[in-house]
Order: C-alpha cells, then sequence, then structure tokens
C-alpha cells in the first residue's frame, strides 16, 4: 500500500514538467511537508528511542561550556543592556535548557532574552514543556529579524544546516546534471538526471567542470546561502554560532567521495535507501564550512574561528569539568559526566566529526579569539 508521503510525491511528480522533480523539492517534502515530513511528526527522533543522538544530549557539559563562551561574547557587546540568543531549530529545547541553566546565576542573565525559531510544530511543542520554567525569558517567532536588527545577538544553530534540503548533482559524459527524483512503471521512486537550470548552481559547474570523473556526485546546499544571507543582513552587532557535522570543501566534495554525502539515518544506523521510505528517516548531507565562510564573508560576516569541536571544547575549559572519583559505580555522576566529555572530545566520538565555525558583525572579538586560538 502506498504511504501517504508517497501519494503526495507521486502526485507533483505526475504534474512536474518531465515527470520528475529536482531532488531538492524531494528532500523538502520528505523531511517538511506539513503532516507526513520527518521533522513534522509527532515521534520520537533524537536519543536512545530515536535516531540519532545530538552533543547537548550526551550531558549537559556541552552546554556548560558554551555557557561561558557566551558570556565571553557579551563581554564584546560592551554593556549596551539587553541582548538575545537566537537559536534556530533547537529540537527538544535541551540545549537552550543547558545554555539558561548554565548563565542563570551570571550577571548577564538578567538582560538575556532567549528566542527560539522552530518551523516544526511538534518540536515547538516539546520546547514549551521543557522550558516552561524559565517563563517570559523565552519567545517563540518565525520571524527573528526585527530582535536580529534592534539588540546585539548571539545565532546559535547546533546541526541545522545538515537538514537543509539539498541539491544533488551528477557528472555524466563530461557535463553536470541535476538529480531528480521521478516514479516508474513498477511503482517505484527512483533517481534521473536532468540538465541544470538553477543559477545558483552555474558556479559550480564551472569549477568542477574539468577536474572530476563521470559518474562523481555531490551536493550543493543553497538553502544554506539563503539562510545564512539572511541572518547576517538582519544581524545589527553579534556573532553567528554553528555547530555541524562537515569539513572543508576538500573533506566533502571531490573524486573521493563519488557518492557525495547525502544519507539517511534511522534508529542510529546510517544508510543510503533515500527512496525506501520517505518521511520515516532522517536525511541530511555533510556541510561545506568553506560555503559557510565565504558566503559569509561576501554578506559581511567576519571568521573568527572555525575548527574541530574537540579544539573548540577544550579551548573553552571543558577538561576543566573532569572529576577525579573512586566510585565503582559506572553511572554515578563524575563517572557519566567524564563520559560524555570523553564522548565530545575525542575523535572517536564527536570531537573530529563534528565543526564548530563562529562569525561575528559589528563587535570587537578580540578576547573571544585569544581565548579559542590559545594553545594552538
Amino acid at each position: 500500500m502506498m504511504r501517504p508521503l508517497e501519494k503526495v510525491l507521486v502526485e507533483e511528480i505526475s504534474h512536474a514538467p518531465g515527470g520528475s522533480i529536482p531532488f531538492i523539492r524531494f528532500m523538502e517534502l520528505a523531511l517538511y511537508h506539513p503532516l507526513w515530513g520527518y521533522y513534522q511528526q509527532e515521534r520520537p527522533k533524537w536519543g536512545k528511542h530515536g535516531d540519532y543522538y545530538t552533543s547537548p544530549m550526551v550531558g549537559d557539559v556541552f552546554g556548560s561550556v558554551m555557557s561561558g563562551v557566551l558570556e565571553t561574547m557579551h563581554r564584546s557587546f560592551c554593556g549596551k543592556g539587553s541582548w538575545a540568543i537566537v537559536e534556530f531549530g533547537g529540537g527538544d529545547g535541551r540545549w537552550a535548557e543547558q545554555l539558561l541553566e548554565g548563565l542563570r546565576e551570571t550577571a548577564v542573565f538578567s538582560s538575556l532574552t532567549y528566542v527560539m525559531v522552530e518551523r516544526s510544530a511538534d518540536h515547538r511543542r516539546r520546547q514549551r514543556e521543557r522550558l516552561a520554567r524559565f517563563g517570559s525569558k523565552i519567545m517563540w517567532t518565525q520571524r527573528p529579524e526585527p530582535v536580529l536588527n534592534s539588540v546585539p545577538c548571539v545565532v546559535l544553530s547546533n546541526e541545522l544546516i545538515d537538514a537543509f534540503p539539498v541539491h544533488r548533482l551528477r557528472k555524466e559524459n563530461g557535463h553536470w546534471c541535476e538529480i531528480h527524483v521521478s516514479w516508474d512503471e513498477r511503482r517505484r521512486l527512483h533517481e534521473v538526471t536532468r540538465p541544470i537550470t538553477d543559477p545558483a548552481l552555474f558556479w559550480y559547474v564551472e569549477k568542477w567542470r574539468e577536474s572530476w570523473p563521470d559518474g562523481t556526485e555531490t551536493e550543493v546546499n543553497t538553502r544554506a546561502r539563503e539562510w545564512l544571507n539572511q541572518v547576517a543582513v538582519s544581524l545589527r552587532e553579534g556573532f553567528v554560532v554553528t555547530f555541524d557535522y562537515g569539513g572543508r570543501e576538500e573533506e566533502v566534495r571531490g573524486p573521493h567521495r563519488p557518492e557525495g554525502t547525502i544519507r539517511c539515518y534511522s534508529r542510529h544506523h546510517a544508510h543510503r535507501r533515500l527512496y525506501d521510505a520517505p518521511g520515516e528517516s532522517d536525511i541530511t548531507a555533510d556541510v561545506n564550512f568553506d560555503d559557510l565562510m565565504r558566503w559569509g564573508k561576501k554578506a559581511g560576516l567576519e571568521t573568527v574561528w572555525y575548527g574541530p569541536q574537540s579544539r573548540f571544547l577544550v579551548a573553552a575549559g571543558i577538561l576543566r569539568l573532569l572529576t577525579e572519583h573512586h566510585d565503582p559505580d559506572p553511572f554515578s555522576a563524575s563517572a557519566r559526566r567524564n563520559r560524555a566529555i570523553r564522548h565530545l572530545v575525542l575523535s572517536e566520538g564527536m570531537g573530529e566529526r563534528f565543526r564548530v565555525l563562529i562569525q561575528a558583525k559589528g563587535v570587537q572579538f578580540d578576547e573571544l579569539a585569544e581565548v579559542l586560538h590559545a594553545g594552538e
């Protein structure tokens, strides 16, 4: 029996020119369809019973360390009064909870407003339940621009950009084509290629024309550019902090990644069965941080720091949270905290796979840069 989202896809494909839709449109519907999209459904997505873990779920140390960084960032605002943290895509609100708890006893808390920008109704409900005790300290909005251009802000995202729908390109017979999704006579979704028509992709096509062999696939995240440009233009002064998995251009694109980085996550396992059950698995692609830095510069953002999450957390003082203990219980508070720290910073955990990019606009960031570059 055809699933509801498959019916939506087939209907759209049947009315599309050439009987196919760009992969970016397929991914948009698979993740964000108002009723059947993966992120819109009321089902566990994170943690033990979900499909993946995020850094805040490993333990509250992630939020504790970031709270200290936020205090340093606040000093860059030179005591200008009210300020805001604007978090995009806050999941179940766990990171916001950790940050607010970490800042609660500091001098910067009283002047802070925490703004959540979340398109999923299910996620907003979970956030409101988790964060209810903070009352009016938190606000939800779909239009953060008035906040961004009125007070100094720190814009936060953790695993946001990897969930933006992407274009997928494939090189065939010496030419780059765009991957589309069609519906065949065996009642299956499948891939076809079509000529590239989106002007936003032409720059990449020219750049890669000669260097990559036929059959190579890759992704272009134009939605990330649109999002970052909107944030940068709206931001009067402050920082943009991005946590995500990915890397530099040479790490995420090229002949050594012949199938690109697109994949699904389901029950903590990665797979590439993109069309088996749309809406039932997360779909994601690695973030190209060179793109973010280049786009940010054009939009007025200056790169303060980029590197692996492990180096960021160590520079920010996470190792000071390690505690010596002799409790044989592996589930004691000290043992669990030490284990969380190791998972966040070691290469076999999240330390190397996740990267951190900090960009700034209209603020002095010498103190922050000195802290993060110490020991390099």
